[in-house]
């Protein structure tokens, strides 16, 4: 199966840039009401197939990219895409 490898780096970032960049991907849990709430918001990674081998590379499918590439790119993050075969039963997890 054909994948795509996007390796970021946030060098660059503040730590507020990163933190932001984490949640917009892999989403937050959300507590409220001094933890007795707590609401899971989901990321744009959510409805996703994914693996993520380092804090710094996802693996998603071809299909998926525009997606990704979207809000990397609004936070200005520097990216290098390799393209890749997987198999599929990885993506199952």
């Amino acid at each position: 199966m054909k994948a795509l490898l996007l390796c970021y780096t946030l060098k660059k970032a503040t730590p507020t840039q990163r933190t932001a960049l984490q949640r917009e991907l892999f989403g937050y849990k959300d507590y409220s009401n001094k933890g007795q709430y707590t609401y899971q918001r989901n990321g744009k990674l959510a409805g996703i197939s994914y693996i993520r081998p380092t804090k710094s590379d996802i693996i998603i499918k071809e299909e998926d990219e525009p997606k990704v590439r979207k809000v990397l790119h609004q936070f200005n993050i520097s990216l290098k895409t390799y393209k890749i075969q997987i198999n599929q039963a990885e993506f199952a997890r």
